[in-house]
């Protein structure tokens, strides 16, 4: 996110059924049909597991935003209980289990936030049930927390069907399939190696679409950006590694001011951003860069939010060619997201602090900085990565 001022998963492993391309060796562990009736959204989802589990632990990001109701929890025995803490759910089983399904709703508002209700947009992010990372044979513990990104996700494949309003168009990452029957459009994704599965319904969307090697930009009310989109796409690629997808959505999103949020292939820019076209540009190069630290390389961004944000913004400032100061606080690298205290402290310290001290590491490293890049993005692609792995990288 912008603001403006390896780990090990039982659960990350696929189910049987091929998916749209044909190529049989490649399998989802994510299926989800999704119903969005005005802000009300109903989901029927089937969570693969890779070997019989007994206890299972998921996330439950929507309710970090909106109103979630689980209304059934099973799977192919007896489900014992299913127990939600916060941001988390157990399931334990009465003997282990290959697949969980998780029948929910989701009430959403219509407050400027990444999962959020309007008449002309809805943005559907964050929101599907996913299975926990598992960190040294543990799963990984959310939590709700009024800003940052309080997210991890180690990489799925979906398998999404989704039934709206016709008059809506839809986007989303990977391989689709649609039709329109009655009132209704339905539409069908399949995709690969995603840490987040983003959904975006818009009416009367202007979109243009480009080629960035082989990838489709798709601009959604937000063409102004594609010189930047452009500028930090050659930049990322040229220092760091390939962009691996054939679809990025760059998307005018009606959000919080003069912000941005990144998800898997695609990326939101405020509304705001498009009446400052400097401030476009900061915005666009980090949400662009966190495409590479986020979702190629995951890092935990409940326990080390420094780490993605930090050297993203310094990427941006880099390329924008914005001056820094010299001097910082290291207090971000103990810190979780729920140490920070308030918005202003976290931007101060997770964002500002940390920005410093990657330009310190860049100077003392000079050129190898950017093979410490490419190494760690051809080493570590798909996984996530913490702290003390990273810097292995950089000494």
């Amino acid at each position: 996110m912008f603001f403006n001022p390896s780990s090990k998963s039982k659960s990350s492993v696929y189910g049987n059924t091929p998916i749209i391309s044909d190529n049989k060796n490649t399998f989802y562990n994510i299926e989800a049909d999704i119903q969005v009736s005005g802000n009300i959204v109903d989901i029927k989802q089937d969570i693969y597991l890779k070997s019989p589990e007994k206890d299972i632990f998921v996330y439950i990001p929507s309710s970090n935003m909106a109103a979630t109701t689980i209304e059934s929890v099973s799977g192919d025995g007896d489900v014992k209980s299913s127990v939600q803490a916060d941001t988390n759910m157990e399931i334990t089983c009465e003997k282990p289990q290959s697949k969980i399904s998780i029948n929910y709703k989701i009430a959403m508002d219509s407050q400027r936030q990444i999962l959020s209700y309007s008449e002309n947009c809805i943005l559907l992010t964050e929101f599907l049930i996913t299975p926990a990372v598992y960190k040294d044979d543990k799963p990984v513990q959310t939590y709700k927390w009024p800003f940052g990104d309080p997210y991890i996700y180690d990489m799925n494949n979906y398998r999404i069907t989704l039934k709206a309003d016709k008059g809506y168009n839809v986007f989303a990452p990977g391989e689709k399939q649609e039709k329109v029957s009655g009132d209704f459009r339905t539409a069908l994704f399949e995709a690969q190696n995603l840490r987040d599965f983003p959904l975006v319904l818009i009416r009367d969307a202007n979109v243009k679409t480009e080629k960035f090697g082989d990838t489709n930009v798709y601009y959604i009310n937000s063409y102004p950006a594609r010189d930047y989109i452009t500028a930090a796409m050659k930049f990322a690629q040229k220092n760091i590694g390939p962009y691996p997808y054939k679809e990025f959505f760059v998307v005018n999103a009606p959000i919080s001011s003069n912000e941005g949020m990144e998800f898997s292939n695609m990326v939101f820019l405020s509304d705001n951003c498009f009446t400052n076209l400097q401030n476009l540009e900061r915005v666009t190069y980090h949400e662009v860069f966190h495409e590479w630290f986020y979702g190629i390389i995951g890092t935990n961004q409940l326990d080390q939010p420094f780490l993605d944000e930090g050297l993203v913004n310094y990427l941006s400032i880099l390329l924008a060619g914005d001056k820094l100061n010299t001097t910082y606080n290291n207090s971000f690298l103990k810190m979780h997201l729920n140490d920070y205290q308030s918005k202003e402290q976290y931007i101060n310290i997770a964002y500002n602090d940390a920005t410093i001290y990657f330009y310190d590491l860049h100077k003392k490293l000079g050129d190898s900085f950017y093979k410490s890049l490419k190494k760690l993005y051809n080493e570590k692609k798909n996984t996530i990565v913490y702290y003390k792995d990273f810097i292995k990288y950089f000494n």
